[in-house]
């Protein structure tokens, strides 16, 4: 066994097991470099004018963004992370109660999971953002099918100019038109 047993039988974790659960706990966790962009976003518009929020009050400079340290973005990592946890448990143990046979959480499990973590507040902007990206989605799939009828199209022109072009030969200037000859008999 990895592990050392101690007095009452508890098998106490030895030290590469150890690594082995540092390491989990370190890829469980959001990228930092997307929350720190996240949370530099939202500072930056908090003290754009909006006249609320950090960055405004008295002696707040606006010309220059306010910074983060390595310290305060390893915070909001784990902050966010161990929302992202909560939040998904609660949701799953919603979907479970919902319905037995159903493995899938959906968005209404979300919503009424932050409902129940005393977070309703979150609802609004959250069905907010949901139906501006079913709407983002919708525009890109509809783009997207709009090009490829364009390039087919295109392809089939090219394709039918390409069959015109190859069953007729252009003519050599100076080269005798072949004629029609009639059998003789």
């Amino acid at each position: 066994m990895a592990g050392e047993s101690t007095p009452g039988n508890l098998l106490v974790p030895g030290p590469a097991e150890e690594k082995d659960n540092a390491s989990d706990h370190l890829n469980d966790d959001l990228p930092r470099a997307q929350i720190k962009r996240i949370v530099q976003r939202k500072l930056a518009a908090l003290a754009g004018g909006t006249g609320t929020g950090a960055g405004t009050g008295a002696g707040a400079s606006t010309s220059r963004p306010m910074t983060v340290s390595t310290d305060a973005v390893v915070a909001f990592t784990e902050s966010a992370t161990m929302f992202v946890t909560m939040l998904a448990a609660a949701a799953s143990d919603v979907c479970s109660e919902t319905d037995k046979k159903r493995q899938t959480i959906n968005a209404n499990d979300v919503f009424k999971a932050l409902e129940e973590l005393e977070m309703p507040d979150l609802n609004e902007p959250l069905k907010a953002s949901l139906e501006a990206f079913k709407k983002e989605a919708e525009e890109k799939a509809k783009t997207k099918k709009r090009k490829a009828a364009e390039n087919t199209a295109a392809a089939a022109a090219a394709a039918a100019a390409a069959a015109t072009a190859a069953a007729s030969p252009p003519p050599v200037e100076g080269a005798a038109v072949p004629m029609a000859v009639e059998p003789v008999g």
